[in-house]
């Protein structure tokens, strides 16, 4: 299967999840993503010869995924599942953090 397809599946189950995504602006251009999840921080690219250079850009802020060519559609998804979960424990952890903070200090 071809990789656009398989982030074409990925689109779908997004838009079906109620998932808000777009297409970069950048999209197809060196070190870019070719979707994203803004809400989450998610950046899903088409493996190519940038990928190092997309890695690079995205793994401090938020969380790069890869489409491969070897890779099935099903086990695509299951990238991008684990991706969003790891992306809502994170915001979840913070979120509890700052809550943590805000209690502890006016006693």
């Amino acid at each position: 299967m071809k990789n656009i397809t398989k982030l074409e599946k990925v689109r779908k189950f997004l838009a079906d999840n109620g998932i808000k995504c777009h297409e970069p602006r950048k999209r197809g251009k060196r070190g870019h993503s070719d979707l994203a999840l803004p809400d989450l921080r998610i950046y899903i690219k088409i493996s190519g010869d940038d990928d190092q250079c997309f890695y690079e850009r995205h793994k401090k802020r938020g969380f790069p995924v890869f489409i491969r060519d070897g890779e099935t559609p099903r086990f695509v998804l299951a990238k991008v599942q684990d991706a969003i979960i790891k992306s809502m424990t994170r915001k979840q952890m913070s979120i509890l953090a700052r809550n943590r903070d805000e209690n502890g200090s006016s006693h």
